[in-house]
């Protein structure tokens, strides 16, 4: 009896992947194939098959697969490529921002197609360019379209902040066309930039119980996410996004969600920080 493995591994941002199927493919007998998956994309491909060495196959080694067996696979998965972004870097009104827009450029590249997954949904085409550009302006950042801008005098005074340039980049991937409560849009993206991206959301997005509203939006509002995603609903932030994209949000979809209304959630929330 041949057997089907999807063992759960944790990389980066998703850990939730479906368990694969047998049933549309029977492997050949004394074939064993180990799949681990993050999220809909292969980490690695584990396979015993008769008259072959045990192997593992990593992203770009599928051609390392036993003959014997490329028919079966090639029905048990259905691959989705990693979304991609070409990014074009404008420094020309403050070119001592190059190098740090240069590292700006490659964090977007890696975390783009982790925020597509996380913020996938039904239909869903990411944008495939988007224009980075550093001015001398007030203020942070901010997103439009498929540009992001940053102030190039913020990153003078604070170099580290490589987290902005996530959360704008959120923004470019949430692609919201309807009408969404700002404290939403801002709490998904505060949310994943310090819980899922830095993972410092316990030390930096502090809430004083006896102030805050979920309205705060930004870190208040990100924290209450958190606190939703583990307590409630790990997929929240995924069903949340998918609502606002098709312009479908309304309050009654946290009780749609969770089974409690927002207010009973944000209740729920304070009470676990006086604890």
């Amino acid at each position: 009896m041949t057997r089907l493995f999807a063992p759960c591994l944790f990389l980066g941002l998703f850990f939730l992947p479906a368990i694969l199927s047998a049933d549309s493919a029977a492997l050949p007998d004394g074939v064993k194939v180990t799949i681990t998956k993050v999220g809909s994309l292969p980490a690695s491909i584990q396979i015993t098959a008769p008259k072959e060495k045990r192997i593992t196959l990593q992203e770009g080694e599928w051609d390392r697969v036993p003959k014997s067996v490329r028919p079966y696979l090639s029905e048990l998965f259905k691959l989705k490529k990693p979304a991609s972004i070409d990014i074009t870097l404008d420094c020309s009104e403050s070119p001592e921002s190059q190098e740090w827009g240069e590292n700006a450029v490659k964090v977007a590249k890696e975390e783009f197609p982790k925020l597509v997954e996380l913020l996938d949904s039904e239909g869903f085409k990411p944008t495939e360019k988007i224009e980075l550009v550093f001015k001398k302006m007030d203020g942070v950042a901010y997103a439009t379209g498929g540009k992001i801008v940053i102030s190039a005098d913020w990153i003078a005074r604070q170099p580290g902040d490589i987290g902005m340039v996530v959360h704008e980049l959120i923004h470019v991937v949430q692609a919201y066309r309807h009408r969404v409560p700002s404290w939403v849009t801002e709490g998904i993206a505060d949310y994943i930039r310090f819980f899922v991206y830095e993972k410092n959301g316990e030390r930096t997005c502090r809430v004083n119980p006896d102030r805050a509203k979920y309205t705060d939006s930004y870190r208040t509002t990100g924290a209450f996410f958190n606190w939703i995603v583990t307590t409630q609903d790990e997929k929240f932030i995924t069903k949340l996004n998918a609502v606002c994209r098709e312009g479908k949000y309304s309050d009654e979809f946290f009780k749609e969600t969770t089974g409690k209304t927002l207010d009973e959630l944000w209740d729920g929330f304070i009470k676990s920080l006086r604890k």
